[in-house]
């Protein structure tokens, strides 16, 4: 009980060391179909191929509402069900 299931994971598309597409390519070769989220505050299209590799994955711009972050989260935790 000391861990808990993962049920989402959000990160952001550019970070220093390991980009969200790497991290989510790398999750998905250890057999993790975990739902991501891509957050970026770059063009959308530059973005919008992560949307479409990985399975049950969404790309949020930033800045973005607490209301907005909320339904992706819900919509694709409910997709992974």
């Amino acid at each position: 009980d000391q861990y808990r299931e993962v049920a989402l994971i959000m990160t952001d598309v550019v970070m220093p060391r390991m980009g969200g597409m790497d991290l989510a390519e790398a999750l998905g070769q250890s057999g993790n179909d975990i739902p991501i989220i891509f957050a970026t505050g770059y063009d959308r299209e530059q973005a919008s191929a992560a949307d479409r590799r990985i399975k049950h994955s969404a790309v949020i711009r930033k800045p973005f509402s607490p209301a907005k972050i909320s339904q992706v989260m819900r919509r694709l935790i409910d997709e992974a069900s």
